[in-house]
């Protein structure tokens, strides 16, 4: 799980992340940098693991990341990963991720009960289509990622 650097979605992660930690769950939780885990220990679930170093070592080993108000979200599409994104009841998030592959690549939830079905519908997309599911992780990357040259500034800008 990413928590973000701002602290109300750091708290929304951490509310979603103590239901879901039960006994055979493996949470392992990544703060921002910045971010001072110690300010949030009363919101850390019994059986979790906080996760240090480079971001790219946090999401080895991952079947699946969880988190709110993070770019990082966005790099996890486009290595493939499952994604589900955390937001408030009343849509006010933090949700940097575009609409494009939401319910295939990426998926939001607003609470626990939200979770499985979400997880469930992700991960059986990963294991029916994996080569459909790579190519929208490719594509999914041309949008969100591209090199700087003097054409895309142009076409970005509309000069």
């Amino acid at each position: 799980m990413l928590v973000s650097y701002h602290p109300v979605a750091t708290e929304r992660v951490l509310a979603l992340a103590k239901p879901l930690a039960e006994p055979g769950v493996k949470l392992a939780l990544r703060f921002h940098p910045a971010t001072k885990w110690q300010a949030f220990g009363h919101l850390l679930p019994v059986n979790d693991t906080l996760a240090g170093g480079p971001i790219q070592s946090a999401r080895e080993g991952s079947s699946l990341v969880v988190g709110a108000g993070s770019g990082t979200l966005a790099e996890a599409v486009c290595m493939g990963l499952p994604v589900i994104a955390v937001e408030p009841k009343d849509g006010t998030g933090l949700n940097y991720l575009p609409d494009y592959g939401k319910g295939e690549l990426w998926d939001s939830v607003s609470g626990p009960e939200e979770f499985f079905p979400a997880r469930d519908r992700l991960l059986e997309v990963l294991a029916a289509e994996p080569v459909r599911r790579q190519e929208r992780c490719n594509a999914f990357r041309g949008l969100m990622f591209t090199k700087p040259t003097e054409e895309m500034v142009v076409q970005a800008f509309e000069f």
